[in-house]
Order: C-alpha cells, then structure tokens, then sequence
C-alpha cells in the first residue's frame, strides 16, 4: 500500500464512503475516510493529495465541508471528485442547478448513457453508448460555468458526468 498518498474520502450517507474507500485500495492506496465534520478538521491542518465526496441521496446525506475550504483552499490545486450526491453538491455550489426528477424513484436502475468523446478518449472506450446503474430523485440539470458534460443518460438526457479541470463528478 502506498501510504504516502493523502487521499480524502469524505463520507456523506453511510456505505458510500467506505465502498469507495476499498476500491481505492485496490489500486494500491491508503485513503482516509472521513465524516464531513472531521474532514473539515483534518483539512484546516493538512493538505489532501485528492478529495472525493462520496454519497448518496440527498435527503439521506450529511453536509459535506465548507465550500471555502473544499473550493477555495484546496479547488484548483487539488483532484476533487464528486460521486452521486457529491456530484450534487458539487454542481450547486459551483453554479450549476440541481433538481429533483420527476418520475424517477430512488431504486438504481441499469440506463444507457452516451460518453462524451473527451471522455471516451480517456477511459480508452470505443462505444459510445454505455449501461450503467443510475438512481434516486436529484439531477444536475445545468453544470456549473466553464463545466464540460461528460455523460448524458438517452432516455432523458440527464447529466451523468462533468468535469472542469482537476474536478470530475459522476452520479
């Protein structure tokens, strides 16, 4: 393991942060998880190699860090990844919009998503459409300025994946 790595897994509902944290070791890195409160801590005195917001449904979620502390302290310089209702927080408090999708439950659902071809390029994918799980309420309906769309689900043309620079965000 490498343990020099100070990778940041801030948990936002329950499993999330811990399933995103073993995948992560998988590749072979120490990440930390951390409830928001002490992420906030913890990063006032230390500098994070890369953050990840890992959560799911809103309604369930705690509230990750202060926007000044993730964006402005550590935003730019540092890989923040936001996953399902980080990507929600990400995109509301970056100026995007967020909102809740009628007719969708809170049960994940295999959908077809199209890749934007950035993305394609970097994933090294040669088809454009792709099955993934998606689920609950909440979607990003507009991104945040100087955001790219990485991935849009076809049946509703949801916004599954965006970047902007070293911050990525997928549902």
């Amino acid at each position: 393991m490498n343990n020099s790595h100070k990778i940041i897994v801030i948990n936002l509902e329950n499993h999330y942060g811990f399933k995103t944290a073993q995948a992560i070791q998988q590749l072979g890195y120490h990440p930390f998880v951390l409830n928001p409160k002490n992420a906030e801590l913890w990063l006032k005195e230390n500098t994070a190699q890369a953050i990840i917001l890992a959560g799911g449904s809103a309604e369930n979620a705690l509230q990750p860090p202060t926007e000044t502390l993730l964006l402005q302290r550590h935003g730019r310089q540092v890989p923040i990844m936001g996953i399902d209702y980080g990507m929600d927080w990400l995109a509301s408090h970056l100026g995007g919009k967020v909102e809740k999708f009628v007719g969708c439950d809170s049960e994940y659902k295999e959908r077809e998503v199209e890749l934007n071809p950035v993305l394609m390029a970097r994933l090294g994918v040669i088809e454009k459409h792709q099955n993934v799980l998606l689920g609950h309420g909440d979607v990003v309906s507009t991104v945040p300025p100087e955001f790219s769309v990485m991935a849009r689900a076809l049946a509703d043309d949801e916004i599954v994946a965006m970047t902007n620079g070293p911050i990525w965000a997928v549902k």
